[in-house]
């Protein structure tokens, strides 16, 4: 299973108005068909998180204990710049091969050759699938993306706006986040969140931001070296994105990257390790995997909620 059982993960989070609009029968009646995807346009709808050609989850069902898990699938026809090229070329070159062999194309009918080519071309290429998993607390609203793509997460807005009449928000950081990162850098950072006590420290990956001068943008990455990343900061650049590593109570471990902005994501996330068990079943699983990423969320969002001005 890929997603948020692989080993890493991105991760998104948003919040939805009305968790109870969201149900099995709706992500049936609006999931992936087949076909859809007509010349450039993404076809787009729900799935199974366990197979994405499971749309009616004949093989699975979506409601996992407290959660309702599926996927967003996207399919898209797409024709490489340099085949167009070739098609078009070839469509010139018949079209004035059929006059004289001299007659000049006109430059209506060159865009309409290259408006021809191209739907030559998407009409036998085979549509390519996105699919990335969604998991929504339906206690809390909270309501975990596998992705940190732009395209995918606006995509999934609409849909969840569209499909299940809710307004879903990404989760706000009101911290500062250079100021944060850089604490975690210098010395570390405590979270208390259900009793448990996590302790975050820089995880060896950095990237530093500021301006020079004028109104040119430096950006600097640093990867086990602090020498260079104390360097930056004494120039006074600041902490954009940080490598983090997470323990609780000392013995469970997360490691995965932070970036400024306001909103809650993650970059290669990955959760503490578990022992496999002979009464494990696909969904203690994969509840157990969104307990441990639920943690790590609980614990950023906490700190920077914590050191918000």
């Amino acid at each position: 299973m890929s997603g948020f059982m692989s080993k890493t993960t991105a991760l998104t989070v948003f919040q939805v108005d009305n968790p109870a609009a969201v149900t099995a029968e709706v992500l049936k009646r609006h999931a992936f068909r087949d076909g859809d995807a007509n010349g450039e346009k993404i076809a787009a709808g729900w799935t199974s998180m366990e197979d994405m050609l499971d749309t009616s989850w004949e093989r699975s069902v979506p409601e996992v204990g407290d959660w309702l898990c599926f996927a967003i699938r996207a399919d898209k026809r797409s024709v490489s710049a340099a085949v167009l090229k070739k098609s078009y070329n070839e469509l010139l070159l018949k079209e004035k091969k059929s006059g004289d062999g001299e007659a000049k194309v006109s430059r209506m009918r060159k865009k309409e050759l290259r408006v021809q080519a191209k739907a030559q071309l998407l009409a036998r290429a085979i549509p390519v699938p996105t699919v990335t998993d969604v998991a929504l607390d339906t206690r809390t609203g909270n309501l975990f993306v596998g992705s940190v793509s732009t395209g995918i997460l606006k995509l999934l807005n609409e849909r969840m706006s569209s499909d299940f009449n809710v307004t879903v928000q990404q989760f706000t950081l009101h911290g500062d986040a250079p100021r944060i990162f850089r604490t975690i850098y210098d010395v570390g950072a405590d979270v208390s969140v259900a009793g448990h006590t996590y302790r975050l420290e820089e995880c060896g990956r950095l990237t530093l931001s500021g301006a020079d001068g004028g109104a040119d943008k430096i950006e600097v990455s640093a990867k086990n070296d602090r020498v260079s990343a104390d360097a930056g900061l004494d120039s006074g650049l600041a902490i954009t994105s940080l490598k983090v590593r997470m323990e609780r109570d000392g013995s469970d471990e997360w490691t995965f990257e932070l970036r400024g902005g306001e909103t809650l994501c993650f970059s290669g996330l990955k959760t503490p390790a578990r022992e496999k068990s002979s009464d494990d079943t696909p969904d203690s699983v994969l509840l157990e995997k969104l307990h441990l990423i639920e943690q790590a969320v609980n614990v950023v969002h906490t700190l920077f909620e914590a050191r918000a001005d």
